[in-house]
């Protein structure tokens, strides 16, 4: 079954200058792959190969607040649906030679640092549950990630 897909979102809460200060940018999908009936899938945001991951640049030492739009289901054939569910520990935020990588949850807001050397990632893990009838085929959804300066 196919991989979550994504689009991103940037949005701010200062002036047209400051926004374009911040740049995100996806740079590999969420990757399930082959899911079996009634076996839930989870993929951890520290997989390499199969978490979602964004990159964050913007002004070195700013404080962002970034905040996921997440689905709670992929869609499939015949509009069939899968239900996922993200854990407390399923975003991770990981600045640039900036200090550690620091676990969040992505169903909330979550406020970081940028570091001295501009560039951060940001992975995302999530658990996909197929039902025991669960319709086979590509299942796909939308992430949104909104990243704002706070600043401070």
């Amino acid at each position: 079954m196919r991989a979550l897909l994504f689009t991103f979102l940037l949005s701010g809460l200062f002036s047209r200058a400051l926004h374009s200060q911040i740049q995100v940018t996806g740079q590999q999908d969420l990757a399930f792959g082959t899911l079996f009936p009634g076996i839930p899938e989870r993929v951890l945001p520290t997989d390499g190969a199969r978490a979602g991951r964004f990159r964050i640049i913007g002004p070195r030492n700013m404080e962002i607040v970034m905040t996921f739009t997440l689905p709670a289901v992929m869609v499939g054939p015949g509009a069939a649906t899968m239900p996922l569910s993200y854990a407390a520990n399923d975003g991770l935020y990981d600045p640039l030679f900036g200090g550690p990588s620091l676990a969040f949850d992505p169903t909330a807001p979550f406020v970081a640092q940028l570091p001295f050397f501009f560039l951060a990632w940001v992975y995302l893990g999530a658990t996909a549950t197929p039902s025991f009838s669960q319709t086979a085929g590509d299942y796909s959804a939308v992430v949104v990630l909104t990243v704002a300066l706070t600043g401070n």
